[in-house]
């Protein structure tokens, strides 16, 4: 439109749609988000909230770590098991128990204060060992 040059993408398919993002990134900040809901939810008493979003933060942490490696996420039971199978099982993220038992711990325990500070604090530990492999991985691409 009223260019002296003809239009080029530079950036492939979807360049036309705006801004670039990185997938893996934005759903590391979207467990950040349901970390502060879980927070906020834990302060005001309602247990059963916040125990949720600590669980949709370890499912979306988990997500974003499969995706960075090229994995498919198609369900939440399926990114549970994957996650096992790619990060834990092969050392890469520590984890005391499996990613499983962890996680699943929501539909084993009753949404006492004990266990939402319990299950909150671990899902906050997962994220920040997620985190640091995240950046260990993109320090190595960078060498």
């Amino acid at each position: 439109w009223e260019q002296s040059q003809p239009y080029k993408t530079e950036i492939g398919v979807g360049e036309c749609a705006g801004v670039m993002i990185d997938l893996v990134a934005t759903l590391l900040l979207e467990s950040d988000e349901k970390l502060a809901n879980a927070d906020a939810s834990f302060s005001s008493l309602d247990f059963a909230d916040a125990i949720y979003y600590a669980y949709t933060a370890f499912i979306n942490t988990a997500k974003a770590m499969l995706i960075a490696e090229n994995l498919k996420t198609n369900t939440q039971a399926g990114i549970v098991t994957d996650f096992d199978t790619n990060f834990v099982a092969t050392n890469k993220i520590d984890l005391d128990l499996s990613f499983e038992a962890l996680v699943y711990q929501i539909n084993q325990q009753e949404p006492t204060e004990d266990f939402a500070a319990y299950y909150i604090e671990q899902s906050k530990i997962f994220k920040q060992k997620a985190l640091d492999f995240r950046n260990m991985q993109l320090t190595e691409k960078a060498f």
